[in-house]
């Protein structure tokens, strides 16, 4: 809003020093007249770039309301630079103290001034068209750009969650893969004692069924049992 206000400001500052060196121009002597058109022609540049500078701000306006009101105002500034480049375009070409004739030359010599003033406004028309349809360009551009860049931030939050969620899945694998090496450690383990029992239950085992094959081959007979029957009584005759 402030940047709107200074162009308006700057601009109608500028279009009335112009209005003064063109009335300048007009009255200037022969020897002064080139000098007074340069310094004219150098402010008639400096508010073309003011009125470029000027109707963008109009175009990032945002209330309607007021970008209507800077905008009236800028087409009448308009309308009036117009014309004073018509009147330094005309006091260029007529020769030094001509503007002393009588203003009752004929209407048929002022025609050609409104012609020239009536063709350059509609150029600055056509151009102001022109620069219009490209700041809407440039506008659809960035909000474009915009949508993109929100789409693309989208997708680089989606795509960090999936990280994030990838490496929680990859850490409890990886608890999980502890956790199981711990218990085939201890499996280990008890397998390996199991088998030092069952080892030495069959050595136990083998033994006692050594010890009753040798029984069974010597005929050993165990303690407190009879092996053989008493010898028969001698008889006396």
């Amino acid at each position: 809003m402030g940047d709107v206000k200074y162009w308006d400001t700057s601009y109608g500052k500028a279009l009335d020093e112009l209005s003064d060196q063109v009335k300048a121009v007009k009255g200037a002597s022969a020897a002064e007249k080139e000098a007074k058109i340069a310094t004219a022609t150098q402010t008639v540049r400096r508010l073309q770039g003011m009125k470029r500078s000027y109707n963008l701000e109009i175009k990032l306006m945002r209330d309607a309301t007021q970008k209507a009101s800077y905008q009236e105002e800028k087409n009448a500034k308009d309308a009036k630079l117009t014309e004073l480049e018509a009147q330094l375009e005309e006091a260029k070409n007529k020769p030094a103290g001509s503007d002393k004739v009588s203003l009752f030359s004929g209407r048929a010599a002022e025609e050609p001034k409104v012609k020239t003033a009536d063709q350059k406004l509609d150029q600055a028309e056509i151009i102001q068209n022109k620069t219009e349809a490209k700041y809407k360009n440039i506008i659809t551009v960035l909000e474009q750009t915009e949508e993109v860049g929100s789409a693309t931030a989208a997708t680089l939050q989606e795509q960090r969650a999936q990280i994030s969620e990838i490496t929680e899945n990859v850490m409890e694998m990886d608890g999980m893969l502890t956790r199981a090496n711990k218990l085939i450690m201890v499996f280990s383990r008890r397998l390996a004692t199991d088998k030092m029992i069952q080892c030495f239950a069959f050595i136990n085992v083998a033994a006692l069924v050594a010890i009753i094959v040798y029984v069974v081959i010597k005929n050993v007979g165990l303690p407190g049992s009879s092996s053989s029957a008493p010898p028969p009584a001698a008889t006396t005759t």
